[in-house]
């Protein structure tokens, strides 16, 4: 469900999609160099010759980039809570709009059962999620399919 947040702290990891299919890290360094350093994740990389085409994630140094970057995005308020866009250009795209899909630290963790002890046993490790999903969506997808979800935590 959409949800509404007043001065909302983010993580410093930020989720990029439709990203051009030919871009480099070196275009991505440059097109983010106003707001800080970023370190860039290629969901899949280690196991494929090339990168994952049309998403990634930026890691900047500090949230205060990610509310700087945000600041300069175009905000679509039309979409469930808004969605931001920067533009960014690769070699063969120029001025392409990516969605810009920062994680609010609030939504990072989901308790269903306070009381219930984590069994690492049944503990599972789900990566390369869209920057959409919170915990609690997470934890009702899961508990929806395989049930007896206690807890749910996304790595920001």
């Amino acid at each position: 469900p959409p949800r509404h947040y007043q001065n909302p702290l983010y993580s410093s990891k930020v989720f990029l999609g439709g990203v051009p299919w030919d871009i480099t890290e070196k275009c991505l360094i440059n097109a983010f160099k106003p707001f800080g350093t970023i370190r860039i994740e290629w969901p899949g990389k280690g196991s494929s010759s090339s990168p994952p085409k049309g998403y990634l994630y930026i890691i900047f140094e500090s949230e205060a980039s990610v509310t700087a970057l945000l600041s300069q995005c175009t905000h679509d308020y039309n979409s469930s809570g808004g969605s931001w866009y920067y533009r960014i250009s690769s070699r063969r795209m120029r001025s392409k709009e990516v969605q810009v899909i920062p994680w609010v630290l609030a939504d990072s963790n989901y308790v269903r059962c306070p009381s219930q002890r984590l069994d690492p046993q049944k503990t599972v490790f789900v990566g390369a999620l869209h920057g959409m999903l919170n915990a609690e969506g997470l934890a009702h997808i899961f508990n929806d399919l395989f049930g007896g979800v206690v807890y749910a935590g996304i790595d920001t």
